[in-house]
């Protein structure tokens, strides 16, 4: 039997890893604001399942309120070393605040300082005058602050595919392969494209 699309995403995603590939954890995540405009930003892939791709986000940024307007989405992995591309398709779900606890506390601690200092006045995208004025706000805001504790507006988003799309790049002959999956009524129906 062979492996679905999603099977082979999560064996490329360890072989990314492995081969030290400096974007095997990083994605570009498309969403539509609410005039239906696309954004697309980058971001990092805390785990990779058979469920899907798990993303920690604050309620604080763009891409958690465009998501719990419309949960649907698109992310596009892109790891050069290995001539792959991916996009995925599919719907984000928020998961129980222990997973977002579980995933915050192994972040870096000036990540974990940054969204500690999140709130009134201090948001993602918001224009500041330099980013000096960005270490000294986050000093202030976090000080006394554990990095222990999550604060509650971080969340956990399961990123459940629904369409794999996966490029395996040939650059000597430009035969690239190209095959895309779509899970129907549970089970996943691949097909190959012209590339």
């Amino acid at each position: 039997m062979s492996l679905s699309l999603l099977d082979e995403l999560i064996l490329e995603f360890q072989s990314a890893k492995d081969a030290s590939e400096p974007n095997a954890f990083l994605g570009s995540l498309a969403t539509c604001d609410s005039s239906g405009q696309a954004r697309v930003r980058t971001v990092v892939i805390h785990e990779l399942t058979a469920k899907g791709l798990l993303l920690v986000a604050s309620e604080f940024h763009q891409k958690w309120r465009q998501l719990s307007a419309n949960p649907k989405a698109e992310i596009m992995l892109w790891w050069p070393s290995l001539g792959l591309q991916y996009r995925i398709t599919g719907k984000c779900i928020s998961q129980s605040p222990d997973v977002a606890s579980a995933r915050w506390s192994q972040l870096p601690p000036s990540v974990r300082r940054l969204d500690l200092a999140y709130g009134d006045g201090f948001i993602p995208g918001q224009a500041i005058e330099s980013i000096e004025k960005v270490s000294e706000t986050v000093a202030e805001r976090s000080e006394g602050k554990s990095i222990e504790t999550t604060p509650s507006h971080v969340r956990a988003i399961l990123f459940e595919p629904e369409e794999i799309e996966r490029l395996k790049t040939s650059p000597s002959d430009r035969q690239h392969d190209r095959r895309r999956a779509t899970l129907i009524d549970g089970q996943w129906h691949c097909q190959q494209l012209v590339p």
